[in-house]
């Protein structure tokens, strides 16, 4: 997990486990330990074997984090200098005692309304799987160990890359994971693709190696005068001038209990998708005339590639500049392919959805960056531009068999449906709503699922009447996110992407001192190494109308009878220091108010809301204010309330420690 996010095993389940036992769970561990495998040396087939190592295991692949509570009901030492004293404060208090810091405390996110937390649990499994049979057998196999070894299952999340098709979608909709740190010497890092501003060392996450600055994390230890613990490393020396070892002189006898191991933060958070969608279509309708883009998807798109080869000269696709801003030059076809005219009252309505959203989050839904494209995603742009290329080669298809001199009846009914389909794609001259005059023009086209389907079916329809018109197909592969950007040197004003957006507080890049590396490596200093997943859990009996009716339960009426389910993200991720990685990123840049000089409310997306909280769209001569907590009057009610918007809500996590094989059967062995 540590080195890939195993994304070619679709099915995760996450089991939050309780030991009724120390003894129970040390069998457990050694009976996933036996023959565990490495995944450069994969061992005869089993379903519930841990999983080590580099390589991408070909195999269904487990992993164990344990609870600092789980770490004591074990027998971990507990002595002034090893043991439970080496435990980092963070870890050893657990995420619900650490509510205050995390901003859960005293909101719909507090720890007392959990479902459940490591104060009670003892261990994390996470098992993988590459389809349902392997997970089925997986399923039998830990039921039967749990019975012999007595371990109670407190919860269950079964995570699915595919749910709704949003493969690595953070379940709003919008790609996730692009911006994933790099640790030097891993396989990823020697493949040649990482960024230079996403590699970090490999202390960042695993204890026992240097981190960026080439310091040693400090030690977890334990007394190297027992046999279990004889399997395990001995401590290095860390650098004393800045990291003194008050009262321990010697290190020979101690060993590095945390070495190869790396702490995991998990959070199971729920999704409000009913709610983002009603926020976002209220505000997009009542946007005012002056915050309204008063312009066509030609100017978008002209806009766009500006921006994309002003910030990285050269990288932009074959053939932008040439197909965008030489249409109007081509005085044998359509003057405007790409519908200069104002767009109708649905198309910019669906234009700002999707606008208002992607500040929100910080990208685009397909991944595309705001710095690269400010005004409509990478996808849309590549909608319009084939839209425009289909009509300019139906064109000359249509210019060739009217110059024909020895036209045949047979190519009358050609010229029909070439005339036809060129008619259906005109963009209108006016400002029409979309749909009204029932074509395929690129306003009607371009922005629904359903217009872009109509489309390609008449597209494909017309080549089957008068055969192939050659038209490339490279528009229409799926977008690659793009991330080679800072958001400091490429969009210092947040007019692009918001300087309150999600993705620029958690992962701010250079925008505290533009152009400057030393911004980066401190920077990187707090990354995350995250491997959540989006899940989906349908309950068995009704649940309440009240949550249905906000949206925190999804009911899908097609189904008899109706089905309830719930959709959120079961959020994990890896650091070597929790307090100054996850704590830091959710309490001074998520949760800040004043983030980045700001003072208007904390991330818009996965915080929850009170009072007074805005979330700000910059713009180059006025801003909009988007008020995330407005006052509502209920039915009967005479006094308006706050009505907070929150699209997410925490609803149970803890701190884990994932150990090395090593420490592992240290573990087994007490």
């Amino acid at each position: 997990m540590l080195f890939n996010g195993l994304g070619r095993h679709p099915l995760m389940t996450a089991r939050v486990l309780r030991f009724d036992t120390g003894q129970g769970g040390k069998r457990l561990i050694a009976q996933l330990l036996q023959e565990a495998r490495n995944a450069e040396t994969p061992g005869a087939p089993w379903d519930a074997r841990l999983s080590f190592g580099d390589a991408y295991p070909d195999y269904p692949a487990h992993f164990i984090a344990l609870s600092s509570g789980g770490l004591s009901l074990l027998g971990f030492p507990d002595t002034p200098h090893d043991g439970r004293a080496t435990l980092p404060h963070a870890f050893a208090s657990g995420m619900a005692a650490r509510a205050r810091v995390l901003g859960d405390a005293g909101t719909p996110a507090d720890p007392a309304r959990w479902r459940w937390s490591d104060g009670a649990a003892h261990a994390l499994l996470l098992s993988y799987a590459r389809d349902p049979s392997e997970q089925a057998a997986t399923d039998d196999t830990l039921t039967v160990m749990f019975e012999q070894y007595g371990i109670a299952v407190d919860s269950i999340v079964r995570a699915d890359l595919q749910r709704r098709g949003l493969a690595h979608s953070d379940g709003f909709g919008t790609r996730d994971g692009i911006s994933q740190p790099i640790m030097r010497h891993t396989q990823a890092f020697a493949k040649g693709k990482a960024a230079p501003d996403d590699v970090v060392g490999a202390g960042e996450f695993i204890l026992g190696y240097p981190d960026s600055r080439g310091y040693l994390p400090l030690a977890i230890t334990v007394p190297a005068d027992t046999p279990a613990a004889q399997g395990l490393s001995a401590v290095e020396r860390p650098v004393t001038d800045l990291v003194p070892r008050f009262g321990r002189l010697h290190l020979g006898d101690q060993r590095d209990f945390g070495r190869g191991g790396s702490f995991l933060a998990v959070r199971q958070i729920l999704h409000n998708d009913k709610a983002m969608k009603e926020f976002v279509a209220a505000k997009a309708r009542g946007l005012e005339a002056r915050h309204l883009p008063q312009k066509g998807i030609a100017d978008a798109i002209r806009e766009d590639m500006q921006a994309d080869i002003r910030i990285r000269q050269g990288d932009h696709m074959p053939g932008d500049k040439d197909i965008v801003l030489g249409d109007m030059q081509r005085g044998q076809m359509d003057q405007s392919p790409y519908g200069d005219v104002p767009m109708g009252p649905d198309a910019r309505q669906i234009w700002m959805e999707q606008w208002i959203t992607a500040k929100i989050i910080g990208r685009w839904a397909d991944g595309s960056s705001l710095a690269r494209n400010p005004s409509v995603s990478r996808s849309l742009r590549n909608r319009a531009r084939y839209h425009a290329v289909v009509r300019r080669y139906v064109g000359l298809r249509l210019k060739a068999l009217q110059a024909a001199t020895d036209q045949r009846p047979a190519t009358d009914g050609h010229l029909v449906a070439l005339q036809q389909f060129l008619d259906r794609t005109r963009t209108p001259r006016g400002s029409g709503r979309l749909g009204v005059h029932g074509g395929l023009s690129m306003d009607e086209a371009i922005w629904t699922a359903q217009g872009w389907a109509a489309f390609n079916d008449a597209l494909s329809e017309l080549e089957h009447e008068v055969g192939p018109l050659g038209i490339p197909r490279d528009l229409l592969r799926p977008v690659i996110p793009d991330n080679d950007f800072r958001h400091g040197e490429d969009d210092p004003l947040g007019l692009y992407c918001p300087i309150g957006s999600h993705i620029r507080r958690a992962n701010p890049r250079d925008s505290f001192r533009p152009g400057h590396e030393i911004t980066l490596q401190i920077n990187n200093r707090h990354r995350l190494l995250r491997r959540g997943r989006t899940y989906s859990s349908a309950f068995d009996t009704p649940q309440d109308a009240g949550l249905v009716d906000a949206g925190w339960v999804r009911r899908d009426t097609e189904t008899v009878p109706p089905v309830e389910q719930e959709e959120g993200t079961f959020f994990m991720c890896f650091n070597a220091n929790i307090e100054r990685q996850f704590e830091f990123v959710q309490q001074t840049w998520i949760n800040a108010d004043g983030f980045h000089g700001g003072r208007h409310g904390p991330d818009p997306l996965i915080t929850p809301k009170q009072k007074g909280d805005t979330f700000i769209i910059p713009g180059s001569e006025e801003s909009l204010a988007l008020d995330m907590c407005p006052m509502s009057r209920a039915e009967g009610e005479g006094v308006a309330q706050p009505a907070p918007v929150d699209f997410t809500r925490t609803v149970a996590g803890g701190y884990f420690f994932m150990p090395s094989k090593q420490a592992l059967a240290y573990l087994s062995q007490l």
